[in-house]
């Protein structure tokens, strides 16, 4: 659905700024400008965003006594390590990745540290011939909308480290193989890598 999306922008985008000729000039170009000073104002906005919660965390580690190791502005960029913000405390070492939220209402599941499976549950709500309020079926769709993959190595999982993986907000349901309840702030993925959001992450760097 997002690859017909996109082509679709494409094939608009195509029709109102290239030219209508070969040779020709191109068309609509302060509408163009227009348009990529926006989407260059809310990927700025996006980056600001995200920077300022690092710097927040940032904060929340010097707080509880940790020194600063590692520190990376590139958002969920595929590196040789798997986290943003590394800090060592008392020869413990915290290494933090910050994962961007899909969709609230997506399932995350687990297969192991590093892959996450994304779902959507839906309900089908049937609307009656007489005046009355909508029938919810009893039966779920369960639909796949992609995977996240993360880069965590087995070097990560050594008994001083603790591997964080940070959601400003948590996402509706999280589950993995190894549990067979949802997971919840402080809970470990996979039993490595120990989940939890903003509000759960103070608590969760002071155990």
């Amino acid at each position: 659905m997002e690859l017909i999306a996109y082509w679709i922008v494409v094939l608009v985008a195509g029709i109102l700024f290239l030219p209508n000729y070969e040779g020709g000039d191109f068309q609509n170009i302060p509408l163009f400008m227009i348009i990529l000073l926006i989407v260059l104002i809310l990927t700025l906005i996006k980056v600001l965003h995200y920077v300022f919660f690092l710097l927040k965390i940032k904060k929340q580690l010097l707080k509880n006594g940790y020194t600063i190791k590692q520190i990376s502005l590139a958002p969920n960029l595929r590196n040789s390590k798997c986290y943003h913000l590394s800090g060592e405390k008392e020869g413990k070492t915290v290494n933090i990745y910050i994962a961007k939220r899909k969709n609230s209402y997506f399932t995350y599941h687990f297969e192991n540290e590093n892959k996450a499976e994304l779902y959507k549950h839906t309900r089908l709500a049937i609307k009656p011939s007489v005046r009355q309020a909508n029938i919810i079926s009893g039966h779920v769709e369960t639909r796949s909308k992609g995977e996240v993959n993360f880069f965590w190595h087995e070097e990560d999982f050594k008994d001083n480290i603790k591997n964080i993986l940070l959601f400003k907000k948590m996402p509706n349901n999280v589950t993995d193989i190894c549990h067979q309840y949802s997971l919840g702030n402080g809970d470990k993925i996979c039993d490595k890598v120990i989940l939890c959001d903003k509000n759960g992450f103070e608590r969760v760097i002071n155990n």
